[in-house]
């Protein structure tokens, strides 16, 4: 890889996957946002990603945040980095009518296909 970092390698997964979303009719929003950065709750939370609904971006912008503290955990792989980002990625690709993100519960064929829930 030249000149890559974790975040436009993040972003590039991402594009990735859109195939695979769409292939279960559950098609990625055109803006969506992945960062390196801590959780809302900061360093001291527990969670490793976490995905803000577009309506709280000043641009309409789904934002994934993933830690930036992973890439220096020694059991963490790129494979299990790149299952945190599809999990936050079913969060933005299941929006209700009005554009929101839809919650804590994704569909089943989306679960079961990305191993979240």
């Amino acid at each position: 890889m030249t000149d890559d970092n974790r975040e436009s390698w993040l972003n590039r997964v991402a594009l990735g996957m859109a195939s695979l979303f769409a292939a279960l009719d559950a098609p990625l929003p055109a803006r969506v946002r992945v960062a390196i950065g801590f959780t809302s709750r900061g360093a001291k939370g527990k969670a490793i990603g976490e995905c803000w609904d577009n309506r709280r971006s000043a641009d309409g912008h789904f934002e994934i945040f993933i830690r930036p503290d992973l890439a220096h955990a020694p059991d963490a792989m790129p494979a299990q980095i790149a299952a945190i980002l599809a999990h936050e990625l079913v969060h933005t690709a299941v929006v209700t009518p009005r554009g929101s993100c839809a919650a804590r519960r994704p569909p089943a064929h989306l679960a079961s296909a990305g191993r979240c829930g």
